[in-house]
This record gives structure tokens, C-alpha cells and sequence, in this order.
């Protein structure tokens, strides 16, 4: 699946949202404060998920990061890999187009053809998604200017 958006938000923007949402989460998965230099390519960890079939533990890897253009992370599925990846293309220096991919690597060809069949309503999910995440930063960026502004 692949999902293209025009954001009105900076790529530093967009990454420092990156950024913020895995110091966020890391530490919960590796059990140790995270800075943000350790943010970077080969940084792998592991989430537990809850399944109906029971606990998934899912094995993480950053494949590629370069701040401000690229994020790329590998994640065990129960079933294969998944490949979701963020690549920002500058439009001007407050906006955006980025470029979401997620690919779905499985073993079982039925649940390679159900991620196909879903495709379309994840492309609308994720369009959703990226347009709340642009928001955010904005509603963010108001907020700060405002408190200066004070």
C-alpha cells in the first residue's frame, strides 16, 4: 500500500512527531530511557502484542532513518515481516508530501491476499491518520507561538 498526502508542515516538523511518538514508546518496550541520537538505523527492539490466539512478541528494526527525509522500520508479523516506511519530499519550507509505504511480507499466501483485499480501506485509514497527525502538529505549533507571544 502506498499513500501520498501534502501536509502543511515542515519535514523537521514532521520528524520531531516521529521522534516524540518513539521516545514515547521505546522505553516501554526496552526498558531503559531512550535519547534521541539513539534514534537512528539498526536500533532494534520488541513489542508484545495481544492476540486472540495469545501474546505476540514482535521483533523491531529501524532499516533506514536520516532525520527530516526517511524512516523505515522492519517488524515480525505472526505470520512474516511487515515494511512500513515515511519518505518526506520538501515542497516548500512549510509543506509536505509524504510518501507512506507498508508492505506486507507473509509465508501464507491467504493472508497475503487479505492484506491486498484491505488495501483501499487501509489507504483511506492511513490518509485519515496522516491528516490527524498534520493537524496535531499544527494545533502544536499554535500553541507554542501563542505561549511566546504571552
Amino acid at each position: 500500500m502506498i499513500v501520498k498526502v501534502k501536509m502543511n508542515i515542515s519535514s523537521s516538523e514532521y520528524f520531531d512527531f516521529i521522534t516524540e511518538h518513539l521516545l514515547d514508546e521505546l522505553p516501554k518496550s526496552m526498558k531503559k530511557k531512550i535519547q534521541p541520537s539513539d534514534i537512528k538505523k539498526g536500533l532494534k527492539y520488541r513489542q508484545t502484542y495481544k492476540l486472540k490466539s495469545g501474546d505476540f512478541v514482535s521483533k523491531k528494526e529501524i532499516v533506514e532513518f536520516e532525520y527530516g527525509k526517511v524512516y523505515r522500520l522492519q517488524m515480525e508479523v505472526p505470520d512474516g515481516f511487515q515494511y512500513i516506511g515515511h519518505t518526506i519530499n520538501p515542497i516548500s519550507d512549510e509543506q509536505i508530501e509524504v510518501t507512506y509505504e507498508e508492505t506486507v511480507d507473509s509465508s501464507k499466501s491467504t493472508t497475503s491476499l487479505f492484506h491486498k483485499l484491505k488495501s483501499n480501506s487501509n489507504k483511506k485509514q492511513m490518509k485519515q491518520r496522516l491528516k490527524a497527525i498534520e493537524e496535531h502538529i499544527i494545533s502544536k505549533r499554535e500553541s507554542e507561538e501563542e505561549a511566546e507571544e504571552e
